[in-house]
């Protein structure tokens, strides 16, 4: 249970936590709703004051972020458990491979381009190759996150080492 004074602290940096949730909701939380994103910033603001009663005298950016990071935390879990149960994302068979072939390729027939790149995308981990083929199909980043369960963040990422390892295979 929170002291009148605590109460009092929390109100005060309900603005700046709506700023944040707003700001987090761009970023990096687009399918969750800014109510919830409030909603669990201040439960794990009031939970950690509750069990460290000096919480709230820290400075407000610190007492601010700790709730938002922990609301994105509890987000990413709960993204984990639903995408357990929900339609898994497209699968990457041998048409996806000819997409990004294709893709890749200004002739889509060069035989020994289409094999180099071939070998560089089997050389890929299972997450960049999937990103991979998901984006020469024609999926947005956020679409991808959202399928495969991560940030648009560790999309750009996977995007990133797919391009590196095409590129290099190219030179």
């Amino acid at each position: 249970m929170l002291t009148q004074e605590q109460t009092t602290r929390l109100h005060e940096l309900q603005p700046r936590i709506a700023e944040a949730a707003r700001i987090a909701h761009y970023r990096w939380m687009t399918d969750c709703d800014i109510d919830d994103i409030i909603q669990e910033a201040n439960d794990a603001i009031i939970t950690k004051a509750t069990t460290d009663p000096d919480f709230l005298n820290q400075t407000d950016s610190y007492i601010v972020n700790m709730g938002i990071w922990r609301a994105r935390d509890a987000a990413r879990r709960e993204r984990r458990h639903t995408n357990r149960t929900c339609d898994p994302p497209p699968p990457t068979d041998g048409d996806a491979d000819d997409d990004l072939l294709d893709r890749f390729s200004e002739s889509g027939s060069d035989l020994d381009l289409r094999i180099t790149i071939q070998q560089t995308l089997a050389g890929l981990n299972e997450t960049t190759r999937r990103v991979a083929i998901m984006l020469a199909q024609g999926y947005r980043k956020v679409e991808i996150a959202q399928a495969l369960g991560m940030s648009p963040q560790s999309v750009g990422y996977h995007t990133g080492r797919a391009r590196q390892a095409l590129t290099g295979a190219l030179a």
